[in-house]
């Protein structure tokens, strides 16, 4: 039903609900504006809050069932739903505890350089110890440490 581009632009009406009904259902505004042969711009100036309440009607029902099915439990929904709403995710990304576990791991292998050179000094060991991070951790979070001996500079 192609309207007159000239023409001032009023949907009866029929067409309003119409319109509604096919917000709710998620239908584009491009879409809606197409199929009421209504630009866009146009469209979403005279007729925008009756398709942002439908389709917010529409999105709360929508919702509504999700949890209902969540909450029989579901863990498919409930894992959907907490990422959506809670900003869950598989693998969190927090630089605050990787910063942790980076100052855990430097003063690990700090302790194990002191504990490794007082056992070497108090054995008279005429070594140097050097302890050094694993190029290539594991992803479980442990650290894991090499120790090399190598002559004293003092000796």
């Amino acid at each position: 039903m192609p309207r007159d581009p000239n023409k001032k632009v009023r949907l009866t009406e029929a067409e309003q609900e119409e319109l509604s009904q096919k917000a709710a259902l998620g239908m584009a505004s491009r879409r809606l504006a197409a199929y009421f042969g209504i630009d866009r711009a146009t469209m979403t100036k005279h007729y925008g809050h009756i398709i942002d309440r439908h389709r917010a009607i529409a999105e709360a029902s929508l919702l509504k069932e999700q949890w209902k099915v969540a909450l029989k439990g579901n863990p498919t929904m409930l894992v959907w739903l907490g990422k959506q709403l809670l900003g869950q995710a598989d693998k969190p990304e927090n630089k605050d505890a990787e910063k942790l576990v980076a100052a855990h791991h430097e003063l690990a292998m700090k302790d194990i350089q002191k504990y490794l050179e007082a056992k070497a000094k108090t054995e008279g060991v005429p070594k140097q110890i050097e302890v050094r991070q694993n190029a290539r951790p594991p992803d479980n979070g442990k650290l894991l440490v090499e120790a090399e001996i190598l002559p004293r500079e003092d000796a």
